[in-house]
């Protein structure tokens, strides 16, 4: 009898791998399919309108200029007061982007500013940027002042006590506004707010 032959059982670390490697497949799977239609449309479009399964249907041309958001912002609960897009197109002196986190959560806050051109150095950046952590409304505010126009990528992050930072969103910011403010006083904290030190 030929060994070789399709009535030979596969080996048990082959059999193991292909399980684990299915399992894997299996679980993603199963993980996109029971996603909130709310958060599933960051990330999916489907060609039929009607299995967005959402109250408003998002457009395509919509769809592309969507905020690109990360797992982490709704593993975290959390909700935009403002700034959907992915691109922004900023006039005023100072830009503001808030952010609502749910009422027992225990989280920090830290952004970063970046310049396309990486003209300015991330040091000197970070005078530009205030987070302001207002405990008693769980919101979280993130005020920009810009150094010159031009094209800038604001990231977003999070962590819980004790574990790591995580990504959760990105923007890009075209700022076109004409005066631009001073810079911030240098500090060492990522974030400020009534009672964040308590």
């Amino acid at each position: 009898m030929d060994s070789s032959g399709p009535d030979v059982p596969a080996s048990k670390s082959s059999l193991k791998t292909t399980s684990s490697h299915d399992d894997k497949h299996f679980l993603s799977c199963i993980y996109d399919m029971l996603k909130e239609p709310a958060r599933f449309i960051f990330t999916h479009l489907p060609d039929d309108g009607h299995w967005q399964l959402l109250a408003r249907q998002v457009a395509r041309e919509e769809y592309a200029g969507l905020l690109v958001v990360r797992e982490a912002f709704f593993d975290l609960h959390l909700r935009l007061k403002s700034c959907y897009k992915s691109m922004i197109y900023n006039t005023n002196h100072e830009f503001c982007m808030s952010l609502i986190y749910p009422e027992d959560g225990c989280l920090r806050f830290k952004c970063e500013l970046q310049v396309d051109d990486n003209s300015i150095t991330a040091k000197r950046l970070r005078t530009y940027q205030f987070l302001e952590n207002v405990l008693s409304k769980n919101s979280v505010n993130v005020r920009l002042r810009f150094p010159s126009k031009g094209h800038f990528v604001l990231n977003v992050f999070a962590m819980e006590e004790d574990k790591r930072w995580r990504n959760l969103l990105t923007t890009r910011i075209i700022n076109e506004a004409e005066d631009t403010k001073e810079a911030n006083p240098e500090n060492p904290r990522d974030e400020w707010g009534p009672d964040v030190d308590v």
